[in-house]
């Protein structure tokens, strides 16, 4: 190998400290190999860089510190992150009184020609959870014209098909890293992920968990796997487009929990919550079966079932839940007896709230005291939550679309006009549409006339909405025929 030269590095105070949380936002894997060279001990500290496809290294001996690496900053001999965050891992591993040098960048990446097996990770040290190796499918078994012809009974198979929780979890924790989730929370979901993809089986009944297309964005996420990962079910609560549908196909996503969906409306009772009995034709003529619901199916099975508009079922229906929720862990059935609840079945009720929702109903203290209740916010950021959900990144349009939502939402607030409209997947869809077609003056029209302004039904709301629109947010918002002639008194 080439000669090596070396130039020191000093790192300001400031921005040690501004990097000191941040190394497993920057690597994947730290392994520590000790090696002796020409007589001399040396203990060499491997980093992969998530931004470098080759990694880096610290090179320690009793008296000095040197990082080996090459990126494109390192070249043009300008500063980088990948040296502010291998001063860290130095500092947190060796101490703060080590002296650091730096390697002139080598014209082809340097291994030092030690083993992998030299290596041990010691990831765990700095926070920093190693990427899980996806295993390569096993290749088909060959088969011959003899063997074709011969009829093998398979293998009998586990009740409960294994699933390989590996696969996506390298997106998974990209995920929940970007979301501020502390790491050693993610290292109790992987470890539970692991066990809900061993234990847990997919049914007819249940929704194979995949990765939403607009994943959940917000602070609720971590609250809601911190309550997860303690044992307890979830009540959401929140108005139409906060989000509740897809933070639980978020939560199924990221645990791999099999969803199964079930809706909660006022002719609901306790038996019909369990199941139905249903006609089917046997070997002995017409049988009546119960059917288990899939709320039934899922505390037997185990999944995440989310019971959706609880609050359209009445309070002594939902005292069914009880003994499901508490330590009883029992599904008590008068049709088909007790039903011992599966130790990862994981409920997760939502509701939405608002007086515009007819038929809704108070849930009584004694189910309530059973969950962990969190409130969703309507929005929190929302030309971000429009650019995630729909793509749309032209600001004049996002800023437009802002300033619809502004004009409904006061005049929701002042006169309790156009809730209808108040909804953020209608924007979400106007946004789609003005991406998908520019955002030409006909196209805004079609946008929020067809996506927001005629969600409200009731005629005279919806022209106090349009006209609050022409007032607040454009007033070449054209009038309608039928507007017109409101005004016009026809």
């Amino acid at each position: 190998m080439s000669k090596i030269t070396y130039k020191r590095v000093n790192m300001p105070s400031n921005t040690f400290v501004a990097y000191q949380d941040k190394v497993p936002r920057y690597v994947t894997k730290v392994e520590e190999a000790a090696v002796n060279e020409n007589g001399q001990d040396f203990t060499y500290y491997r980093i992969h860089f998530k931004s470098l496809e080759e990694p880096s290294f610290l090179k320690v001996n009793s008296t000095d510190v040197r990082f080996i690496h090459t990126c494109e900053a390192a070249t043009g001999n300008s500063s980088c992150s990948h040296t502010a965050v291998a001063g860290v891992i130095a500092e947190k591993l060796l101490g703060p009184s080590r002296p650091i040098t730096l390697k002139g960048v080598p014209s082809a990446p340097t291994n030092f020609n030690i083993p992998d097996s030299a290596y041990t990770d010691i990831s765990a040290k700095l926070d920093v959870i190693p990427p899980v190796p996806v295993p390569a499918p096993a290749p088909a078994a060959a088969t011959s014209t003899l063997a074709a012809a011969v009829t093998i009974t398979p293998a009998p198979v586990s009740s409960v098909p294994v699933r390989d929780w590996r696969i996506e979890w390298a997106d998974v924790k990209e995920y929940l890293e970007e979301s501020g989730i502390a790491h050693r929370v993610i290292l109790e979901v992987q470890a539970l992920r692991e066990t809900v993809f061993n234990k847990v089986a997919l049914t007819p009944l249940s929704i194979e968990p995949k990765k939403p297309k607009t994943p959940y964005q917000g602070e609720i996420l971590g609250r809601v796997l911190r309550h997860i990962l303690t044992g307890k079910d979830i009540l959401l609560i929140g108005d139409k487009g906060a989000g509740k549908d897809t933070l639980v196909a978020t939560i199924a996503w990221v645990l791999g929990y099999p969803v199964y969906l079930q809706t909660g409306n006022g002719d609901e009772t306790k038996s019909s919550i369990v199941g139905e009995n249903t006609l089917i034709q046997g070997d002995k003529g017409t049988e009546v079966v119960f059917k288990k619901s899939a709320f039934a199916t899922c505390v037997e099975q185990g999944g995440l079932v989310h019971y959706a508009e609880l609050n359209m079922l009445d309070s002594d229906v939902t005292s069914l839940f009880h003994s499901v929720l508490d330590e009883n862990r029992q599904l008590a059935s008068s049709d088909i007896g007790s039903i011992p609840r599966h130790e990862h079945c994981l409920f997760i009720g939502s509701q939405n709230i608002g007086s515009h929702y007819s038929g809704t109903k108070s849930q009584n203290s004694a189910f309530k005291d059973r969950l962990a209740i969190v409130f969703l916010p309507y929005v929190q950021d929302f030309q971000a939550l429009l650019v995630a959900k729909s793509g749309l990144t032209d600001s004049y349009a996002l800023k437009f679309l802002e300033d619809v939502k502004k004009a409904i939402d006061e005049l929701v607030a002042t006169e309790n006009q156009g809730e209808e409209s108040r909804t953020i997947r209608g924007y979400i869809a106007a946004a789609e549409h003005m991406k998908n077609y520019g955002v030409m003056f006909d196209v805004k029209v079609e946008a929020i006339e067809d996506f927001v302004v005629n969600k409200t039904e009731n005629f005279e709301e919806r022209m106090a909405i349009r006209h609050m629109i022409r007032e607040k947010a454009w007033k070449d918002f054209p009038m309608s025929a039928e507007e017109e002639a409101y005004v016009n008194g026809l």
